[in-house]
């Protein structure tokens, strides 16, 4: 894989780690703006049995600019292509539908 960074090497350990599994992006000419959670599905009681009950608990939001994305784009293709090289293809969700906001 890509050499990480030796500031993200040698940054301080107490850094915090958040898990997500839902991402949403918006874009305007100044930025980038991430958002990151976690989708969840709990079971709620109802008369009938349990219904599924679908949210999303939003952990951490990015700012970044166009530079910054287009290099974040560049580091990803890599690490992608090089992990499936070591690993094998990453299959990818059959529900995922790419989605552009105008």
């Amino acid at each position: 894989m890509p050499e990480q960074s030796a500031a993200v090497s040698q940054q301080d350990e107490r850094l915090p780690t958040q898990q997500a599994n839902h991402f949403a992006l918006a874009v305007n000419a100044y930025e980038f703006l991430l958002a990151f959670g976690l989708s969840r599905v709990s079971m709620t009681p109802t008369v009938m049995g349990a219904t599924p009950d679908h949210h999303t608990e939003w952990v951490a939001t990015l700012s970044i600019s166009p530079v910054a994305a287009a290099q974040l784009l560049k580091i990803l293709e890599a690490n992608v292509a090089s992990y499936e090289e070591k690993f094998g293809k990453i299959p990818l969700d059959p529900n995922f539908k790419l989605t552009h906001s105008r």
